[in-house]
């Protein structure tokens, strides 16, 4: 007679990390991808000429020109990760955004109806997001930002062709995160932020529940956070070991 196997929900889904990041122009999206805290493990797959604020640091970077050229990398990084060794790396996309509209805009070169077009490309990024936040490894996915309509109403969110992959982008990731930045209006300095909660005018989520409202804009400091509120010895001691 069979007899299951049973596990606990503690610490379920929080050895690495889904994120989706979304900011305005020059909010400090990229720079993200120099707070991992680990450089040497560290990927960017750049779709944007934005690396500038990284040069002081010394990443990889595979350069996306194509949706085939980021399916060709996926593909070689899922074999990378059959072997085992992404266990702590981070995969940073910067941006979906910029991949989905050269992809939308060759749709379109190819096809007399731009309805067509149009659904293919949201197919082709939900598929390719699915793909990204399966890597055994932390991965960020990096939009820009624009105003979506979705069943709250009129938020920001992250800018994908199409009025469903937006929206349903948000639910392919456990954190969903708004790049803020806010200039003081006294002394005119600026600040910058992560955003992790919805507050009826950006789009936000932490499944992980353990985030505050408001972040510094350090990936370093939200994975220590989250995977260090679920460390193996707390384990140890919900179970009563």
């Amino acid at each position: 007679m069979w007899t299951p196997t049973f596990t606990t929900t503690f610490g379920y889904g929080v050895s690495s990390l889904s994120c989706l990041v979304y900011g305005g122009s020059g909010a400090g999206k990229t720079t993200l991808a120099g707070t991992t805290g680990d450089p040497d493990r560290t990927l960017i797959l750049a779709a944007e000429p934005g690396l500038l604020p990284l040069r002081h640091l010394s990443i990889r970077v595979v350069e996306i020109d194509s949706l085939d050229t980021l399916l060709a990398c996926l593909s070689w990084l899922e074999g990378w990760g059959a072997s085992g060794q992404m266990a702590g790396w981070w995969v940073v996309v910067d941006s979906l955004s910029e991949i989905a509209e050269r992809v939308l805009a060759d749709l379109k070169r190819k096809t007399k109806d731009p309805r067509q077009a149009y659904g293919e490309v949201q197919d082709q990024m939900l598929a390719t997001m699915k793909r990204v936040r399966s890597l055994p490894c932390h991965t960020v996915v990096i939009a820009k930002q624009e105003r979506v309509e979705d069943d709250r109403g009129l938020v920001y969110g992250p800018m994908l062709p199409g009025k469903k992959v937006g929206p349903r982008a948000s639910y392919e990731f456990d954190l969903v995160m708004a790049m803020r930045v806010e200039r003081d209006p006294i002394d005119g300095t600026i600040a910058r932020w992560l955003q992790t909660q919805p507050d009826g005018k950006f789009d936000a989520k932490d499944r992980s529940g353990v985030l505050d409202e408001r972040e510094p804009p350090s990936l370093h400091h939200i994975a220590h956070k989250i995977l260090g509120a679920f460390a193996p010895q707390e384990t140890q001691q919900h179970n009563g070991e």
